[in-house]
């Protein structure tokens, strides 16, 4: 089976990025399904490190614990024929617990379960999850609305996008919510796109920058 991306997704993201506008996936989706797909994108850099943090609650004596370990890129050989390019997204056995992180330029990729337990048992590193963390998969309605309500309490204005019920929590508590369907996302949603892609973010971030100057003007 194959998600792929829309044919709008890469250009939006590369003029959000050339525009210094931060992009994170919050997804109901499988974590490593995520991984692929925001490899694929684009939404990564190439030479950026993807790092896929992993949190396991107390249980029985021990405490909770939690494992940060590399994700290794390659290209899926069977796929050359049609030049599309695959992503096998694994885990290296080679921790980076104990190293200098701060050497490089890294992306956290977790479960929304893993971020609950680092939230409650390691406080101290949710900052650096909030201004590293670019994949966030297997994410609750509320857990969506648990990250855009942490990333504004750094001082984050947050957009979301989102065409699902299990959205309508998260895009009606983010600064400005767009709803990519007609159904249930719209009505919690101030805004809905008549296109179902994110073509429209940037489109509304000119309009309301338009707006702002002529009001100031």
């Amino acid at each position: 089976m194959e998600n792929k991306l829309k044919p709008e997704t890469k250009p939006v993201l590369y003029e959000l990025k050339s525009a210094n506008i931060r992009t994170i996936m919050v997804t109901g989706d499988n974590l490593q399904t995520a991984c692929t797909v925001g490899l694929s994108s684009g939404m990564l850099p190439n030479a950026s490190s993807l790092l896929l943090l992993e949190a396991c609650e107390p249980k029985g004596g021990s405490s909770a614990s939690f494992t940060c370990h590399p994700v290794e890129r390659s290209r899926d050989k069977s796929h050359k024929q049609n030049n599309t390019a695959k992503y096998l997204v694994t885990t290296t056995n080679e921790s980076i617990w104990g190293f200098n992180v701060s050497a490089w330029k890294y992306h956290y990729a977790m479960s929304g379960k893993t971020y609950e337990i680092m939230k409650q048992h390691f406080p101290s590193l949710v900052p650096d999850i909030l201004l590293n963390a670019t994949i966030f998969g297997r994410m609750t309605p509320n857990q969506k609305t648990s990250i855009i309500e942490d990333l504004q309490k750094i001082n984050y204005y947050v957009g979301m996008c989102g065409d699902g019920a299990n959205d309508c929590g998260a895009l009606k508590i983010a600064h400005a919510g767009i709803s990519l369907s007609n159904l249930e996302a719209s009505v919690a949603s101030p805004f809905t796109s008549n296109i179902s892609n994110i073509e429209c973010v940037p489109k509304l971030l000119k309009e309301g920058r338009n707006t702002l100057v002529t009001s100031i003007c």
